[in-house]
């Protein structure tokens, strides 16, 4: 269930998914199906407790992973079949309802995305690589390029020069996972605290500074 302040704000009778506040507070966006092993559909709720609103229906498709672009007016997400085979990026205006596929190729589209703080820029992880591409779809770029990597977890630096994310590609020793950080475009790519044996999660930036 999504909580706040260990209150509960769902409760669907499902499993409710991948919460994500938007830029003001005052809403959760999540995913969760309607009925137990149902696909998932993308909902909002308030943060302060109501009613949660379902905001995607599309039979057969499995929405997750929503984040709010930095202005609060549209979610980013991956959709796709049930098994997430063919999964890719789609965006929800969340005051039309008008959904926009940005990504339509045969790379498959997994883990969490992210906006730059200005909201121009999507970073996305795509076939086990990171990729970059404008707000409404174009100019896709792979900045990792490793073939045989599983880099994923992507997200941009406050200022929106750098992106960060973990993986097993570049300069990792073989066997490990640690987290990397490079420029917008893909340039000076490096380790940050590298630990041997050590598998290390997707990285998050603090919100007001250059820390990760």
């Amino acid at each position: 269930m999504v909580g706040f302040l260990r209150g509960q704000l769902t409760n669907l009778g499902t499993r409710s998914l991948f919460p994500d506040f938007s830029p003001d507070g005052s809403s959760v966006a999540f995913a969760a199906p309607t009925v137990l092993g149902g696909v998932t559909d993308l909902w909002t709720v308030p943060s302060t407790g109501g009613a949660a609103i379902r905001v995607t229906v599309t039979p057969g498709v499995s929405e997750r992973l929503p984040v709010w672009s930095p202005d609060g007016n549209t979610l980013l997400y991956v959709a796709g079949p049930p098994d997430n085979s063919s999964a890719q990026l789609w965006t929800l205006d969340v005051h039309t309802g008008v959904t926009t596929q940005l990504t339509s190729d045969a790379t498959f589209k997994d883990q969490t995305p992210d906006w730059s703080p200005d909201g121009e820029l999507i970073a996305y992880n795509a076939a086990g690589d990171i990729w970059r591409m404008n707000a409404d779809g174009t100019d896709q770029v792979n900045l990792t390029g490793t073939a045989t990597a599983d880099e994923f977890g992507a997200a941009f630096s406050p200022d929106g020069t750098e992106i960060s994310f973990t993986g097993t590609g570049g300069p990792v020793p073989a066997g490990e996972r640690y987290v990397q950080v490079m420029a917008v475009d893909g340039a000076d790519r490096h380790l940050l605290a590298p630990t041997p044996g050590l598998l290390q999660a997707v990285p998050a930036w603090q919100p007001l500074g250059s820390g990760r």
